[in-house]
């Protein structure tokens, strides 16, 4: 039996990576977190108009709310009501009252805010549908 002499064709060698450009010596370099800077100072800013879109939406006649967004808003309102009255004046304990409010209130803020994101997702959805497909009026 003879063997087969013939051998798989080498790779073609793979170009050198670029290599970057160092900064001279004594040079001293931004780091990574001063580009994304510029963006965290503006939050406020973006909390605002996200802010305006959601009584927007609210007030929009041309958008129905999902019910959960119609329930969620009185309900979580109503839930901070009863936190406050269930632990600053009914169940007053020193050290464990405090801890557990503040979990409940931080957990019906995550909610609301998962809640309301869905919905103002969808509600961009539609204003950049009325946007196509409207009239000119």
């Amino acid at each position: 039996m003879t063997e087969s002499t013939e051998s798989a064709p080498a790779p073609a060698p793979t170009p050198p990576a670029p290599e970057a450009a160092s900064a001279p010596s004594g040079t001293i370099l931004p780091s990574p977190e001063t580009v994304d800077q510029a963006r965290r100072a503006w939050i406020v800013a973006r909390i605002m108009v996200e802010l305006a879109l959601v009584a927007q939406m609210y007030f929009d006649p041309r958008y129905r709310i999902s019910r959960l967004a119609k329930i969620v808003l009185p309900l979580v309102l109503a839930a901070l009501v009863a936190d406050y009255f269930v632990f600053n004046l009914w169940l007053v304990i020193p050290v464990f009252s405090p801890i557990v409010e503040r979990i409940i209130i931080v957990a019906l803020t995550v909610f609301t805010y998962r809640v309301l994101a869905l919905e103002l997702d969808r509600y961009r959805v539609v204003l950049d549908y009325l946007a196509r497909h409207s009239s000119g009026r």
